[in-house]
């Protein structure tokens, strides 16, 4: 399809030569067996949001070179698979004893209620405040450019119409949230997921002392992120002389703003055997169906789910029968957590005035062997 080459033209380098590398190979591999339904989530009925007390003023921006109707009939072609699916239901909140199993099973995990509601309300002024200043610095041209790189505080990202990924500053109330967050729920999550990820050998416990020492200076963003550093080696030999560390990979907010158009479903790196990056959104406002939250297809972090997905003989009927769709409504301060591997895309803000706000970070696997990262495809 025409519009799957537009697409992959948007691609880093690196990311786009692993797709071709797994589109050859599926080309030639391609598995037709089913794939394991991935756990079932209840469907339940969310309240919808207030709205706001004035109309949001849209930030313009200028046509992006993969907006076409080739574009529109891929968008339009998925939404059909999504709403015609028998397996559709909302992200429900994980049980704390299963959220390591969900994570590995699913590729995603939810934790309500991991930011209190007035912490979320300073963080959205601030960020709503911080792109407004930010787009105002920028004309058109620098806009633009900006959102296709990182260089104008803007990150890289599919269906940028009203979509706006912009980078922050550990600094503030964000650094007042990130540490509530890594001191809570959110990092207990973390380091019971990678201290159960790393193989024990029998050096682990001589080696802790001088880890500990050494943690302290691979703090990547807050002290309590020293708590993420893990002491055994990597067992790939890539780090062998240095401690491996849960490293802080991005830093950001999503923004989505009415008339923001749904993303193409994708996954945010290729197919790693290891998962590379766990990313954790956390909702600064209810976020209700209109407002474009994220769909998430469970279970599809894996590399057969990735061949049918890149394949043109198998990726329509995989998309139309053999995956899950999951829609993650979120309340105020609750967190959906992702491997960074699992299909899905951000959908449509068909609301007439309520911007959807997200706080997030990545957080590189510690366990994975750095050689085995092919890159990050646009999009979040």
């Amino acid at each position: 399809m025409a519009s799957w080459a537009e697409i992959e033209s948007a691609l880093p380098p690196a990311a786009l030569a692993a797709l071709k590398a797994a589109q050859a190979k599926a080309a030639k591999t391609t598995s037709t067996g089913p794939v394991a339904t991935p756990a079932a989530t209840a469907t339940t009925a969310t309240a919808t949001a207030p709205a706001l007390t004035a109309p949001i003023a849209t930030i313009a921006t200028t046509p992006t070179p993969t907006s076409s109707t080739e574009d529109a009939e891929l968008l339009a072609v998925q939404e059909s698979y999504q709403h015609q699916s028998a397996q559709q239901s909302l992200l429900q909140a994980t049980p704390p004893n299963e959220l390591i199993q969900t994570i590995r099973h699913d590729g995603v995990v939810r934790i309500n209620k991991a930011l209190p509601p007035h912490l979320c309300d300073q963080l959205k002024s601030v960020v709503d405040q911080e792109l407004a200043t930010k787009v105002e610095q920028l004309n058109m041209d620098g806009f633009q450019a900006a959102q296709a790189g990182a260089p104008g505080g803007f990150g890289r990202v599919y269906s940028r119409k009203n979509r706006y990924d912009l980078y922050v500053k550990n600094e503030g109330v964000y650094a007042e949230a990130t540490k509530l967050l890594l001191e809570g729920s959110v990092g207990d999550f973390f380091r019971n997921l990678f201290l159960s990820d790393t193989p024990n050998t029998p050096n682990n416990s001589a080696q802790s002392d001088q880890s500990d020492q050494s943690d302290q200076s691979a703090t990547t963003i807050h002290p309590s992120m020293q708590h993420l550093a893990m002491s055994e080696r990597n067992a790939s030999g890539v780090v062998a002389n240095e401690p491996v560390v849960a490293s802080l990979w991005e830093y950001s907010t999503m923004t989505s703003d009415p008339n923001s158009p749904r993303q193409p479903i994708h996954p945010d790196n290729s197919w790693t055997e290891q998962p590379v990056l766990y990313t954790a959104f956390v909702a600064l406002q209810d976020i209700t169906a209109e407002m474009g939250p994220t769909l998430f297809l469970p279970g599809t972090q894996t590399q057969e789910c990735h061949d049918k997905f890149l394949s043109e003989k198998t990726r329509c009927t995989f998309l139309q029968t053999e995956v899950q769709y999951v829609t993650s409504e979120l309340k105020k301060g609750d967190v959906q957590i992702m491997d960074s591997r699992i299909l899905h895309a951000g959908l449509a803000n068909k609301s007439a005035d309520k911007r959807r706000t997200l706080f997030y970070f990545t957080i590189r696997n510690p366990c994975c062997d750095p050689r085995s990262f092919v890159g990050i495809p646009s999009g979040k």
